[in-house]
């Protein structure tokens, strides 16, 4: 939809307020499925930068039950930011279920999703104090 491809440029741009009105209306007007799910999931880093973290993890979590297998990990790896963020203690196995996520979905998943997982690995290395293994990730993330 118009509101959700508006809503994600906002997301890019760093508008959190513009982004929350335009993917919350989108969320609010599609059917349910992975283009509301996908929505949902960038509505949830809207509410993250507005400090709204309640409001974050449960549009994550309704993203994470209707969108579908790829729209579900899309929004599970943008939770497992939202969690380094707000609780600031990532450990082995957030990575381990992070790449578990990733080699779920190396056939199936869409571009969007497979780079956000890849970014989201190399964030979650960096976390654990491995950057040479984050760059690696950020690479894979632009193929």
């Amino acid at each position: 939809s118009h509101l959700a491809s508006a809503g994600a440029r906002a997301v890019t741009r760093n508008d959190a307020h513009a982004a929350e009105s335009l993917l919350r209306r989108a969320a609010d007007l599609l059917p349910a499925g992975r283009d509301r799910a996908i929505a949902l999931a960038r509505l949830g880093l809207a509410y993250e930068m507005l400090g709204r973290f309640e409001a974050a993890y449960a549009v994550l979590d309704d993203a994470m039950s209707t969108g579908g297998d790829d729209a579900a990990a899309f929004a599970f790896f943008i939770g497992v930011v939202l969690r380094g963020h707000v609780e600031g203690a990532i450990g082995p196995e957030v990575e381990e279920a992070t790449r578990a996520r990733i080699d779920s979905l190396e056939t199936a998943g869409s571009d969007l999703t497979l780079a956000c997982g890849h970014v989201t690995l190399g964030l979650v290395q960096f976390w654990l104090g491995r950057v040479g293994d984050t760059l690696t990730k950020g690479t894979r993330a632009l193929e």
